[in-house]
């Protein structure tokens, strides 16, 4: 939530009126009253671990991806519409090998840290996005964007789960509701995004930058602490592109 927060004040220091006259010989001087668009990304990380958790995994091989493809549509203010915020729709598919996924209530996570460690799994949700972008020239823009509310679905998962140095064998799935409130209190599989974009021709630019993904599961029964949801929580490196048919 803290990462969030910072990318979207720095790019609302970057929307000030003394900021926007000093740019605005870089775009056209006509304003559009929208943007559709959609884009495809991919964003991968190998040999991540969660603190605490190698020493019940030492020999673990562990890596995530993640696919996503979306529908997004901005629209500009500012004084040469500079300043984009929008909305979209989002598919994620996050592909899992040996990763650990932690307690995920906030009230529980103050008390008690415990592991559910899944091996080859997939999760995918379908989520609506919150999008914002500034326009630095008509070439190079930077935005960030948020999964804000949708659905999770995937096969049933059989992992090991953890809890004071004793292990058992529970199946899980995903969790089917996903909603953002703030950091822990988040629940299911949400995706953001901050990149950079350029232009390579009029409809089409190429994007580069992170994604951070929480994908979480329900176990079939309550475990310890009366807790049947886990989280993971990844950062990743991200390349995409965008296609906007209707840009001119």
């Amino acid at each position: 939530m803290k990462i969030t927060l910072f990318f979207i004040g720095v790019l609302l220091w970057l929307s000030l009126p003394q900021h926007l006259k000093a740019q605005e010989n870089n775009l056209p001087t006509k304003r559009y009253k929208g943007t559709d668009f959609f884009e495809f990304a991919v964003s991968a990380r190998h040999g991540e671990q969660l603190k605490g958790v190698l020493k019940y995994y030492p020999e673990a091989d562990n890596w995530v991806s993640t696919w996503a493809l979306s529908w997004n549509h901005l629209h500009h203010f500012g004084r040469q519409g500079k300043i984009n915020l929008g909305y979209g729709v989002r598919f994620n598919s996050a592909f899992y090998q040996n990763q650990a996924h932690l307690t995920a209530p906030h009230k529980l996570r103050k008390i008690d840290m415990d592991t559910l460690m899944l091996g080859r799994s997939q999760s995918n949700s379908l989520n609506v996005t919150i999008n914002l972008q500034y326009n630095f020239t008509k070439k190079f823009e930077v935005g960030f964007n948020i999964d804000a509310l949708g659905f999770s679905f995937g096969k049933k998962q059989t992992g090991q789960f953890t809890a004071t140095g004793k292990t058992t064998v529970e199946t899980a799935k995903p969790t089917p509701l996903n909603y953002l409130i703030a950091g822990n209190h988040d629940r299911g599989m949400l995706n953001s995004e901050f990149y950079g974009k350029y232009w390579l021709t009029q409809k089409w630019a190429l994007r580069a930058g992170a994604t951070l993904i929480f994908t979480e599961y329900t176990t079939s029964q309550k475990l310890a602490l009366a807790n049947d949801r886990f989280r993971n929580k990844s950062f990743q490196f991200m390349l995409g592109v965008t296609y906007a048919p209707f840009r001119h």
